[in-house]
């Protein structure tokens, strides 16, 4: 059963995260898609806000990469110690921006990014606890 979680867990990460990754490029783009994050502040991120929607895209792909591979989904090329950590690190971090979207000012941001950083951070969980490498039998 937990190979089964494990796995399906990787590939709803994957989806959650590359929606996510799309929304942020077509914030980087300049649509005035900007009410769901930010806090709601803008309509259209400013210049320097775009250019961290372009890291946040990097690191994403990074999470979908360490997620995919510490589920067994695909080979991966770090060492299993490597990605325990990464992985403990993204959902930790997945926890934190949970909390960080619950608070957030904008109805958008708190409902449609907290749920999808909350199910991230499920599925970072599972992968984590019972994924390749790093099993704890609960």
């Amino acid at each position: 059963m937990n190979e089964n979680l494990v796995m399906i867990s990787g590939y709803a990460s994957t989806v959650m995260l590359s929606f996510s990754a799309v929304y942020y490029f077509l914030l980087m783009l300049g649509l005035p898609l900007a009410k769901a994050s930010w806090g709601g502040k803008y309509d259209i991120l400013p210049k320097k806000l775009r250019v961290s929607c372009g890291i946040s895209i990097m690191i994403m792909l990074l999470v979908i990469y360490v997620f995919l591979s510490k589920s067994g989904i695909i080979a991966g090329i770090m060492d299993e110690n490597t990605l325990n950590v990464f992985s403990w690190l993204f959902t930790v971090y997945f926890a934190f921006n949970t909390v960080m979207n619950v608070l957030s000012k904008s109805v958008i941001e708190k409902f449609m990014m907290g749920i999808l950083s909350a199910a991230v951070f499920a599925s970072g969980l599972f992968i984590s606890l019972w994924g390749r490498g790093y099993n704890v039998n609960i």
